[in-house]
Protein backbone atom coordinates (compact mmCIF):
# COMPACT_ATOMS: atom_id res chain seq x y z
CA UNK A 1 0.00 0.00 0.00
CA UNK A 2 1.20 3.66 -1.04
CA UNK A 3 -0.55 6.28 1.73
CA UNK A 4 -1.59 9.85 1.03
CA UNK A 5 1.94 11.12 2.34
CA UNK A 6 4.45 9.03 0.34
CA UNK A 7 1.97 9.74 -2.96
CA UNK A 8 2.12 13.73 -2.45
CA UNK A 9 6.07 13.26 -1.43
CA UNK A 10 7.05 10.93 -4.61
CA UNK A 11 4.13 13.39 -6.64
CA UNK A 12 2.37 10.40 -8.00
CA UNK A 13 -0.47 11.54 -9.81
CA UNK A 14 -0.66 8.33 -12.99
CA UNK A 15 -0.10 4.68 -13.13
CA UNK A 16 3.13 5.01 -14.11
CA UNK A 17 4.05 6.69 -11.17
CA UNK A 18 2.67 4.21 -9.35
CA UNK A 19 4.59 1.89 -11.03
CA UNK A 20 8.09 3.73 -10.84
CA UNK A 21 7.57 2.93 -6.59
CA UNK A 22 6.37 -0.31 -6.54
CA UNK A 23 8.61 -2.92 -6.36
CA UNK A 24 7.86 -6.29 -8.75
CA UNK A 25 5.08 -3.57 -10.84
CA UNK A 26 5.60 -2.10 -14.34
CA UNK A 27 3.45 0.56 -16.40
CA UNK A 28 4.75 1.99 -19.66
CA UNK A 29 3.20 3.91 -22.67
CA UNK A 30 3.37 2.91 -26.15
CA UNK A 31 4.44 6.18 -27.59
CA UNK A 32 5.72 9.91 -25.77
CA UNK A 33 2.32 10.24 -25.02
CA UNK A 34 0.37 6.89 -23.60
CA UNK A 35 -3.09 7.82 -24.67
CA UNK A 36 -3.59 4.74 -27.36
CA UNK A 37 -2.77 2.03 -25.16
CA UNK A 38 -0.20 1.03 -22.49
CA UNK A 39 1.46 -1.87 -21.34
CA UNK A 40 1.88 -3.58 -17.53
CA UNK A 41 3.04 -6.41 -15.77
CA UNK A 42 2.79 -7.52 -12.55
CA UNK A 43 4.65 -10.86 -11.24
CA UNK A 44 5.48 -11.99 -14.85
CA UNK A 45 1.52 -11.39 -16.32
CA UNK A 46 1.51 -8.75 -18.73
CA UNK A 47 -0.89 -7.42 -21.30
CA UNK A 48 1.64 -7.55 -23.80
CA UNK A 49 -0.64 -10.14 -25.71
CA UNK A 50 -2.89 -7.10 -26.90
CA UNK A 51 -5.85 -9.00 -28.63
CA UNK A 52 -6.50 -11.24 -25.90
CA UNK A 53 -9.59 -10.81 -24.49
CA UNK A 54 -8.57 -11.25 -20.52
CA UNK A 55 -6.00 -8.45 -18.54
CA UNK A 56 -3.38 -9.64 -16.22
CA UNK A 57 -4.24 -6.53 -14.05
CA UNK A 58 -7.44 -5.28 -12.71
CA UNK A 59 -7.06 -1.47 -12.43
CA UNK A 60 -10.05 -0.04 -10.10
CA UNK A 61 -10.48 4.05 -9.29
CA UNK A 62 -13.07 4.46 -6.21
CA UNK A 63 -14.68 1.15 -7.12
CA UNK A 64 -15.04 1.28 -11.21
CA UNK A 65 -13.16 -0.88 -13.07
CA UNK A 66 -10.68 0.38 -15.99
CA UNK A 67 -10.18 -3.08 -17.82
CA UNK A 68 -8.40 -1.74 -21.17
CA UNK A 69 -5.02 -0.57 -21.99
CA UNK A 70 -6.30 2.40 -24.01
CA UNK A 71 -8.23 3.60 -21.04
CA UNK A 72 -5.28 3.87 -18.20
CA UNK A 73 -4.03 7.57 -19.38
CA UNK A 74 -5.11 9.48 -16.27
CA UNK A 75 -4.67 12.13 -13.77
CA UNK A 76 -5.22 10.88 -10.41
CA UNK A 77 -5.62 13.37 -8.05
CA UNK A 78 -6.33 13.71 -4.51
CA UNK A 79 -5.80 10.85 -3.36
CA UNK A 80 -5.67 8.94 -0.25
CA UNK A 81 -4.13 5.55 -0.82
CA UNK A 82 -3.41 3.43 -3.56
CA UNK A 83 -3.49 -0.29 -2.85
CA UNK A 84 -1.81 -2.78 -4.75
CA UNK A 85 -2.75 -6.94 -4.49
CA UNK A 86 -0.56 -8.92 -5.65
CA UNK A 87 -1.28 -12.09 -6.83
CA UNK A 88 -5.11 -13.95 -7.63
CA UNK A 89 -7.75 -11.82 -6.73
CA UNK A 90 -10.83 -13.29 -9.19
CA UNK A 91 -12.69 -14.02 -5.63
CA UNK A 92 -13.56 -10.06 -5.16
CA UNK A 93 -12.29 -8.76 -8.42
CA UNK A 94 -13.64 -11.11 -10.73
CA UNK A 95 -11.71 -12.51 -14.18
CA UNK A 96 -9.64 -10.21 -15.22
CA UNK A 97 -7.45 -10.06 -11.89
CA UNK A 98 -4.99 -12.99 -12.10
CA UNK A 99 -1.66 -10.94 -11.33
CA UNK A 100 -3.12 -8.76 -9.01
CA UNK A 101 -5.10 -5.15 -8.67
CA UNK A 102 -4.19 -1.79 -8.12
CA UNK A 103 -7.04 -0.25 -6.46
CA UNK A 104 -6.83 3.45 -6.07
CA UNK A 105 -8.94 5.28 -3.56
CA UNK A 106 -9.48 9.19 -3.10
CA UNK A 107 -9.74 11.29 -0.56
CA UNK A 108 -13.26 11.35 1.51
CA UNK A 109 -15.88 14.74 1.85
CA UNK A 110 -14.56 16.04 5.34
CA UNK A 111 -16.79 17.84 7.61
CA UNK A 112 -14.74 20.66 7.60
CA UNK A 113 -13.65 23.49 5.32
CA UNK A 114 -10.34 22.37 3.30
CA UNK A 115 -8.27 23.83 0.59
CA UNK A 116 -5.46 23.06 -0.79
CA UNK A 117 -3.48 24.35 -4.30
CA UNK A 118 -0.41 23.66 -5.82
CA UNK A 119 1.32 24.41 -9.10
CA UNK A 120 5.08 23.53 -10.59
CA UNK A 121 7.12 24.04 -13.20
CA UNK A 122 9.80 22.19 -15.19
CA UNK A 123 11.81 21.40 -18.63
CA UNK A 124 10.00 21.39 -21.80
CA UNK A 125 7.51 23.76 -20.36
CA UNK A 126 5.99 21.00 -18.22
CA UNK A 127 3.62 22.87 -15.97
CA UNK A 128 0.67 21.34 -13.70
CA UNK A 129 -1.70 23.40 -11.34
CA UNK A 130 -3.91 21.16 -8.80
CA UNK A 131 -7.16 22.46 -6.47
CA UNK A 132 -8.69 20.68 -4.08
CA UNK A 133 -11.71 21.96 -1.83
CA UNK A 134 -13.90 20.62 0.70
CA UNK A 135 -16.65 21.33 3.56
CA UNK A 136 -20.31 20.11 5.80
CA UNK A 137 -22.83 21.21 3.76
CA UNK A 138 -25.36 20.08 7.10
CA UNK A 139 -22.87 19.89 9.96
CA UNK A 140 -22.35 15.52 10.43
CA UNK A 141 -24.99 14.97 7.38
CA UNK A 142 -24.08 15.92 4.34
CA UNK A 143 -20.31 17.13 3.32
CA UNK A 144 -18.90 17.45 -0.47
CA UNK A 145 -15.40 17.35 -2.22
CA UNK A 146 -14.17 18.93 -5.24
CA UNK A 147 -10.80 18.09 -6.60
CA UNK A 148 -8.86 18.68 -10.38
CA UNK A 149 -5.81 19.42 -11.99
CA UNK A 150 -4.98 20.78 -15.15
CA UNK A 151 -1.03 19.40 -16.28
CA UNK A 152 0.85 19.93 -19.98
CA UNK A 153 4.07 19.66 -21.45
CA UNK A 154 5.90 20.72 -25.01
CA UNK A 155 7.11 17.90 -27.45
CA UNK A 156 11.02 17.36 -27.21
CA UNK A 157 10.58 14.84 -30.78
CA UNK A 158 11.58 16.73 -34.44
CA UNK A 159 9.50 15.58 -37.12
CA UNK A 160 11.98 16.52 -40.03
CA UNK A 161 9.12 15.84 -42.52
CA UNK A 162 6.72 18.10 -41.14
CA UNK A 163 9.05 20.60 -39.67
CA UNK A 164 7.17 20.65 -36.44
CA UNK A 165 8.52 19.38 -32.74
CA UNK A 166 5.62 16.56 -31.80
CA UNK A 167 5.44 14.46 -28.52
CA UNK A 168 3.39 17.47 -26.92
CA UNK A 169 0.95 15.90 -23.95
CA UNK A 170 -1.90 18.06 -22.24
CA UNK A 171 -4.71 16.44 -19.06
CA UNK A 172 -7.53 18.03 -17.98
CA UNK A 173 -9.35 16.11 -14.71
CA UNK A 174 -11.89 16.66 -12.26
CA UNK A 175 -13.82 14.65 -9.18
CA UNK A 176 -16.81 15.69 -7.04
CA UNK A 177 -18.00 13.59 -4.58
CA UNK A 178 -20.95 14.02 -2.05
CA UNK A 179 -21.26 12.42 1.12
CA UNK A 180 -24.52 11.86 3.17
CA UNK A 181 -24.53 10.01 6.69
CA UNK A 182 -28.57 10.43 7.36
CA UNK A 183 -27.79 8.54 10.66
CA UNK A 184 -24.44 6.96 12.29
CA UNK A 185 -24.85 3.47 10.91
CA UNK A 186 -25.52 4.27 7.44
CA UNK A 187 -23.25 6.21 4.51
CA UNK A 188 -24.34 6.85 0.89
CA UNK A 189 -21.88 8.50 -1.52
CA UNK A 190 -21.25 9.64 -4.97
CA UNK A 191 -18.25 10.31 -6.92
CA UNK A 192 -18.00 11.44 -11.00
CA UNK A 193 -14.81 11.73 -12.32
CA UNK A 194 -13.74 13.00 -15.10
CA UNK A 195 -10.70 12.91 -17.59
CA UNK A 196 -9.37 14.36 -21.11
CA UNK A 197 -5.58 13.74 -22.25
CA UNK A 198 -4.48 14.80 -25.43
CA UNK A 199 -1.60 12.71 -26.10
CA UNK A 200 -0.78 14.43 -29.31
CA UNK A 201 0.69 12.47 -32.65
CA UNK A 202 2.13 9.28 -31.67
CA UNK A 203 5.73 9.13 -32.28
CA UNK A 204 8.00 5.89 -32.93
CA UNK A 205 11.36 5.40 -33.59
CA UNK A 206 13.72 2.56 -34.45
CA UNK A 207 15.69 1.19 -31.23
CA UNK A 208 19.05 1.39 -32.64
CA UNK A 209 18.05 5.07 -34.35
CA UNK A 210 21.02 7.39 -34.32
CA UNK A 211 18.92 9.95 -33.18
CA UNK A 212 16.32 8.73 -30.98
CA UNK A 213 14.56 12.23 -30.56
CA UNK A 214 14.45 12.42 -34.39
CA UNK A 215 11.49 11.01 -36.64
CA UNK A 216 10.40 10.74 -40.09
CA UNK A 217 6.75 11.14 -40.55
CA UNK A 218 4.64 12.27 -43.23
CA UNK A 219 1.50 12.42 -41.32
CA UNK A 220 0.71 14.45 -38.17
CA UNK A 221 -1.87 12.43 -36.08
CA UNK A 222 -3.55 12.57 -33.11
CA UNK A 223 -4.48 10.56 -29.70
CA UNK A 224 -6.96 11.90 -27.56
CA UNK A 225 -8.99 10.06 -25.04
CA UNK A 226 -12.24 11.44 -22.92
CA UNK A 227 -13.95 9.34 -20.35
CA UNK A 228 -15.95 9.60 -17.56
CA UNK A 229 -17.47 7.75 -14.65
CA UNK A 230 -20.02 7.66 -12.05
CA UNK A 231 -20.31 5.13 -8.70
CA UNK A 232 -23.27 4.95 -6.16
CA UNK A 233 -22.03 3.31 -2.90
CA UNK A 234 -24.36 2.95 0.12
CA UNK A 235 -22.59 1.70 3.35
CA UNK A 236 -24.09 0.37 6.45
CA UNK A 237 -22.38 -0.30 9.72
CA UNK A 238 -23.69 -1.81 13.02
CA UNK A 239 -22.81 0.15 15.85
CA UNK A 240 -24.16 -1.43 18.83
CA UNK A 241 -22.04 -4.48 20.51
CA UNK A 242 -23.15 -7.57 20.37
CA UNK A 243 -20.83 -8.67 23.27
CA UNK A 244 -20.78 -6.51 26.80
CA UNK A 245 -18.28 -4.33 27.84
CA UNK A 246 -18.09 -6.79 30.85
CA UNK A 247 -19.21 -10.42 31.57
CA UNK A 248 -19.17 -11.60 35.07
CA UNK A 249 -19.92 -15.53 35.64
CA UNK A 250 -22.86 -16.79 37.84
CA UNK A 251 -21.56 -17.72 41.43
CA UNK A 252 -20.38 -21.75 41.37
CA UNK A 253 -22.83 -23.34 43.70
CA UNK A 254 -20.84 -26.15 46.30
CA UNK A 255 -22.44 -29.73 44.79
CA UNK A 256 -20.92 -32.08 47.71
CA UNK A 257 -23.22 -32.38 49.88
CA UNK A 258 -22.87 -32.43 53.58
CA UNK A 259 -21.84 -35.01 55.98
CA UNK A 260 -25.46 -35.09 57.58
CA UNK A 261 -26.40 -36.31 54.17
CA UNK A 262 -23.64 -38.77 53.47
CA UNK A 263 -24.19 -40.40 57.32
CA UNK A 264 -28.27 -40.35 56.66
CA UNK A 265 -28.28 -42.38 53.50
CA UNK A 266 -25.52 -44.45 55.14
CA UNK A 267 -23.00 -44.11 52.50
CA UNK A 268 -20.53 -42.78 55.37
CA UNK A 269 -19.81 -44.20 58.50
CA UNK A 270 -17.54 -42.99 60.90
CA UNK A 271 -15.39 -45.54 62.96
CA UNK A 272 -13.99 -44.20 66.47
CA UNK A 273 -10.08 -43.40 66.43
CA UNK A 274 -10.08 -43.23 62.77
Amino acid sequence: MIPRQELEDGQISSFQGIASNTPNFTFSPTSSGGTEYNYYSMRGLSNFNSLANQDSVAFYIDDVPFDYGGFLDLSLIDLERVELLRGPQSTFYGRSSPAGVVNVISRQPTQKPEFGISASYGSYNSREVKLSLSDAVIPDKLSFRLAGVYSARDGFIDNVTLNRTVGEVSKVAGRAQILWTPTPEWSVSFNTYANDSDGGNPSFNLRNALDPFQIDQSVDGFARLSSNTQALKIGYERKEKLVPDSYQSPPVRNSTPPKEVWEKNGFLTMHPGV
